[in-house]
């Protein structure tokens, strides 16, 4: 098993911040290595809800569904893969700092394929460290725009 923590800060209200990583349909625009994400018409989140993704991870094509376990807006978000080839459970925590938001991800994840836990690790700590700077990057440009 591995873990992944990464933290940013986004200069945005937690609610806006919430709405964005709460809504799949926006997901392929800041998370790099999904592909597609579909909730069945579902729209934004809520608990229970199951969404199926795509993502290209350690050069493979992973099918997934998750769930939502938590959704506690705009404090928390919590998935957890229901079925596909890689088990993992992530946690969004977001606490308001300085106007601003603290945004944090974190995550635990058993890999099986053909490389090992640690390259499994190094990869998925990069990708989450890349997403959060696409995110932030969004969010803001979004803000200066409106």
């Amino acid at each position: 098993m591995y873990t992944v923590r990464q933290s940013i800060f986004i200069n945005a209200p937690r609610e806006r911040v919430f709405d964005v990583i709460a809504d799949p349909a926006r997901a392929a625009e800041w998370q790099t290595a999904l592909q597609r994400a579909d909730s069945g018409g579902a729209g934004r989140l809520s608990q229970g809800t199951r969404v199926a993704d795509s993502r290209n991870w350690l050069g493979q094509s992973i099918e997934s569904r998750y769930e939502i376990v938590e959704h506690a807006a705009p404090d928390r978000l919590h998935m957890r893969v229901a079925e596909g080839p890689v088990q993992f459970d992530f946690i969004w925590t977001l606490e308001s700092v300085n106007g601003g938001t603290r945004l944090t991800g974190e995550g635990q994840g058993e890999w099986s394929g053909p490389h090992s836990q640690g390259i499994a690790a190094r990869v998925a700590d990069h990708n989450l460290a890349a997403d959060l700077a696409v995110l932030r990057a969004l969010i803001e440009q979004e803000a200066v725009a409106s």
